[in-house]
């Protein structure tokens, strides 16, 4: 495995003071506090549902049983009868359950172990909630409760270093793009 740190991944905070408020000063950018003292927004705000460039992929990928035009016409009209709402359904279904059902945001970049716990929140499932990590429930807890809780009689310092690092990981991983991107129906 290379444990050679990517730059972006870089947690460069060592004493517990500065990673103390570090992540008090996270949760308070949070900007849906009562979904949870650390959330993403994971909204999907475009997606092309365009059936030619669908079949384009799916051909491409190998995905389709059959390659008749009537096999092809038959596809476009489910497709034209609300099957691109389905395949959007499906596919959101799908990227939450790469962080929220699997492994991949269970552990630090280097393969330290990191148990956490995620939740989905919002209207439209938008929102990618950290409830706990490494055993410790973060979903009801405030503001108030999670600074208390960071005193030295509460967590120890390689806790709140492995969440420091652990978030500095997600704040990359589920960063919102500078400029809009196109989402594509595969």
């Amino acid at each position: 495995m290379n444990t050679k740190r990517p730059s972006y991944y870089s947690a460069p905070l060592k004493s517990r003071a500065a990673i103390v408020a570090w992540l008090l000063e996270r949760a308070d950018a949070n900007p849906r506090k009562s979904y949870g003292l650390f959330c993403y927004n994971v909204k999907l705000h475009r997606l092309n549902t365009d059936f030619e460039r669908a079949w384009r992929n799916a051909l491409e990928g190998g995905y389709l049983p059959c390659t008749s035009l009537r096999f092809k016409e038959a596809c476009r009209a489910l497709w034209d009868n609300g099957s691109s709402e389905t395949a959007f359904e499906v596919g959101a279904q799908d990227a939450a359950s790469n962080v929220v059902d699997d492994d991949g945001y269970r552990m630090l970049w280097d393969g330290d172990r990191a148990i956490a716990e995620w939740d989905i929140a919002g209207r439209s499932g938008g929102w990618l909630v950290l409830k706990s990590f490494d055993g410790v429930s973060l979903g009801e807890m405030d503001r108030h409760e999670f600074e208390a809780f960071m005193e030295p009689d509460g967590a120890s310092y390689n806790w709140l270093r492995n969440l420091y690092r652990f978030l500095v990981q997600c704040d990359h991983d589920f960063r919102r793009p500078e400029s809009e991107v196109e989402y594509i129906a595969a």
